[in-house]
């Protein structure tokens, strides 16, 4: 009960000292981490013009100059990759502190290293793409695809409900869908 309040009372007093900034930080919309490649990025911030970078550097120069490399954010961001990207906002000839993430494009490899010890990834019966090791009758890189475990026979895609709209004439399905994947039904 202490800690949040008083965190909002020692940024006030920073703020009224001047040892912190007025403006207002950007805040993204996902902040850093596993994503898919194209993974659109929103910054967004209340007052003033977001600057960010994706090449590791500062928008902000010493002195409060804007760096040649910074670009104006306008409509939200593909990264193709895994990207840092920090990001500031410039508000009359104020800053905002710095608000920086490190997004990270999910591959085979990074997903392998998560389910399986060093042993098992060296070892392509257990850990390669077309090996099954739950015996389940998915392949790992089909679990990777579907963003299941592969060493959990339970974890697998499952429609939990099927419905029929007879006066529309649709079916609709139900499933749970693992964190950042996406599906389309056909």
């Amino acid at each position: 009960n202490y800690f949040p309040q008083r965190s909002a009372i020692v940024l006030n007093q920073l703020k009224a000292k001047n040892l912190y900034p007025n403006v207002v930080a950007p805040a993204f919309n996902q902040h850093g981490g596993l994503m898919d490649a194209g993974f659109l990025l929103s910054i967004s911030a209340p007052d003033g013009t977001i600057y960010f970078t994706t090449n590791g550097s500062d928008a902000r120069l010493p002195g409060g100059v804007i760096s040649p490399t910074a670009q104006i954010y306008s409509a939200p961001i593909s990264l193709p990759e895994s990207t840092l990207v920090k990001a500031r906002v410039f508000n009359g000839t104020n800053w905002s502190a710095l608000n920086e993430a490190q997004f990270v494009v999910e591959t085979f490899t990074s997903w392998t290293a998560s389910y399986f010890t060093s042993n098992q990834l060296a070892n392509p019966n257990i850990s390669g793409a077309t090996a099954d090791p739950d015996e389940d009758g998915v392949t790992n890189e089909d679990e990777f695809t579907a963003g299941t475990n592969p060493q959990d026979e339970e974890s697998f895609l499952h429609i939990e409900q099927i419905g029929f709209d007879s006066q529309a004439n649709e079916f609709s399905f139900r499933f749970v869908v693992p964190a950042r994947r996406n599906y389309l039904v056909e």
